[in-house]
């Protein structure tokens, strides 16, 4: 299975963050500001013994939080 592009946020804390996820020279996938992301993702997804995979670009399953948010404070960058 190819993951290349994948990628996984889970309870991440941005604070002042113009973009939270973009394409560089291209379009802001997931946009930023100050908010707490739950758990959102990007890439193939696989359910139970189901050998077919499904592309998914957008909040997904939070699994349970044993840590508090990671902060990322944004200095009007662009985090990739």
């Amino acid at each position: 299975n190819n993951l290349g592009g994948s990628l996984v946020i889970n309870n991440a804390k941005l604070n002042n963050v113009q973009i939270a996820v973009g394409v560089v020279g291209g379009p802001t996938v997931l946009a930023g500001g100050t908010k707490i992301i739950a758990s959102w993702g990007q890439g193939n997804v696989f359910k139970g013994t189901n050998t077919g995979a499904t592309f998914t670009q957008g909040d997904i399953f939070n699994p349970s939080e044993s840590a508090g948010p990671v902060w990322m404070i944004g200095t009007g960058k662009h985090w990739f």
